[in-house]
């Protein structure tokens, strides 16, 4: 058999320290990627629920606004009656005063 010289005993240690180099550094990133994973799907999560309340907000201001719309219809048309007796009220008023 073959003895071992100083050198090949260096390289050996150098590609067995590269070696175990290279594996923890490849599960560090493996780590790292387990942690975006799961701080992605949290991201996500969250976007969902900001885009559902977002509808919810945008559907009620369009039911607000349908409202408002229907209220300041009401308010003309109540307004109009309301002139509409004034005038009948001070026409009778003024028959009255004539006639009288």
């Amino acid at each position: 058999m073959k003895k071992n010289t100083q050198d090949e005993k260096g390289n050996h240690s150098f590609v067995i320290k590269s070696f175990i180099k290279l594996f923890f550094n490849f599960l560090n990133h493996v780590v790292k990627d387990w942690e975006n994973k799961f701080s992605n799907r949290g991201y996500k999560e969250l976007s969902q629920k900001y885009d559902v309340i977002e509808k919810k907000v945008f559907k009620d201001i369009h039911d607000l606004r349908n409202k408002i719309e229907k209220l300041t219809v009401r308010i003309f048309w109540l307004n109009l009656f309301a002139a509409l007796l004034f005038c009948c009220t001070v026409i009778e008023l003024i028959l009255i005063i004539k006639l009288g």
